[in-house]
């Protein structure tokens, strides 16, 4: 990680988790403030949240079957779809279903993916121990309850996770 915050740093950004109260800290993370005029912020992640998995576990997954996008004049490389589609399930189980906008992109995904990359997602979610998370995310979009059966996902969850959907 070192790597990145230097890229990070030069860049502008500051961390902000020296303006935050330590309770608020989130242990899978660092939130990085853009600065000179940059309107984005930037999450650096160790791991995910609600994932029991080691964080290099959990990266190894993650990146298994990696793609890659143009950023600037970069190359960078991206999840595969499954781990896409395991990540957006993860952030409403995460964010609640409250969170409009982690809903509303789980609804996007349920549309337009195939089975064949939500079966992928959810042997990933297996892999890193998600699966409870995985299928809690998924039930809080139209159509997820039943694709959550269909991949024969846990249909309970930790308290911890139930009580952040909610």
């Amino acid at each position: 990680f070192d790597p990145a915050r230097a890229a990070l740093v030069e860049l502008g950004y500051e961390r902000r988790q020296e303006s935050v109260h330590a309770n608020e800290r989130a242990s899978y993370h660092e939130v990085w403030i853009g600065g000179a005029g940059r309107a984005t912020n930037v999450e650096l992640h160790h791991t995910l949240d609600l994932v029991p998995a080691p964080p290099a576990a959990v990266w190894a997954h993650l990146s298994r079957d990696a793609g890659a996008v143009a950023v600037a004049d970069a190359r960078v490389a991206v999840p595969s779809e499954a781990a896409r589609a395991l990540i957006v399930a993860l952030q409403c189980a995460q964010h609640g279903a409250r969170d409009s906008l982690h809903v509303h992109d789980l609804e996007l995904a349920l549309e337009r993916l195939p089975f064949e990359i939500w079966l992928r997602a959810a042997r990933i979610a297996r892999a890193i121990g998600a699966d409870a998370a995985f299928a809690t995310g998924l039930r809080l979009g139209s159509g997820g309850g039943r694709l959550a059966t269909r991949l024969e996902l846990p249909m309970s969850a930790s308290r911890l996770v139930r009580l952040r959907a909610t």
